[in-house]
C-alpha cells in the first residue's frame, strides 16, 4: 500500500498561463541561487486562456520533477522545462544535465522510496539527506488519478534525464476567473 495519500481536489477555472509562470519562475531563483542554469518556454497557452484544472495536484507534480531536476544536477550545468498545449493535454518537458539514471533503475524510479543507485557515489553528504525517493511516485500516483502520465523519455547517466509529464486539460468559456 501507498504512503502518500492523495486527495483529488474540485477542478476550478484558473488562469493556466499565470499558474504555470509562477511555478517556473519560483523554480528559476531556487535554481539560480544554487548556481544552475534554468530555462523555461511555456507555448500555445495564452495570457488570457482560464482552464478547469486541480491546482494543488498539478503543482505538486510537475514542482518534484523540477525540483528533481534542481537537486540532481550540478552547479553551472543546465536544466530546460518546456511546456506546450497540444489538442486538450498539458505536456511538460523537463530535460536536465544531471546524474542521470543508471539502466538498471529505469523500470522501478517510479516506485515509492526509490532513487538512483549512483546517487551515492556522486553526491555531497547533503544532497544524500534530501532525497526521499517519493516525488516521482507521488508524480506519478497524482497524474493516474487525473487521467495523466509521467514517463522517462530519456537518460544517460552524468549526461542527464528528460521527464514527460501529460495531463489532459479542458478549457472553460469563461475569460476570467471568477
Amino acid at each position: 500500500t501507498s504512503v502518500y495519500k492523495m486527495n483529488i481536489r474540485p477542478w476550478k477555472e484558473e488562469n493556466l498561463y499565470n499558474f504555470l509562470n509562477a511555478i517556473l519562475k519560483n523554480h528559476k531563483d531556487l535554481a539560480t541561487s544554487l548556481s544552475k542554469k534554468f530555462n523555461f518556454e511555456i507555448k500555445n497557452i495564452s495570457k488570457d486562456d482560464i482552464f478547469l484544472i486541480d491546482k494543488e495536484n498539478l503543482r505538486i507534480t510537475i514542482s518534484n520533477v523540477i525540483a528533481n531536476a534542481i537537486k540532481y544536477t550540478p552547479d553551472n550545468k543546465n536544466i530546460q522545462c518546456i511546456i506546450n498545449f497540444i489538442k486538450d493535454h498539458l505536456i511538460v518537458d523537463i530535460i536536465d544535465e544531471g546524474v542521470g539514471i543508471p539502466e538498471s533503475d529505469k523500470n522501478i524510479i517510479f516506485n515509492e522510496f526509490t532513487k538512483g543507485s549512483n546517487l551515492d557515489t556522486i553526491l555531497d553528504e547533503f544532497s544524500k539527506i534530501a532525497s526521499t525517493g517519493m516525488g516521482l511516485a507521488i508524480s506519478k500516483k497524482i497524474l493516474n488519478k487525473l487521467d495523466g502520465k509521467i514517463e522517462l523519455i530519456s537518460t544517460e547517466v552524468n549526461k542527464g534525464s528528460h521527464f514527460k509529464i501529460t495531463v489532459k486539460l479542458e478549457k472553460s468559456n469563461n475569460k476570467k476567473v471568477v
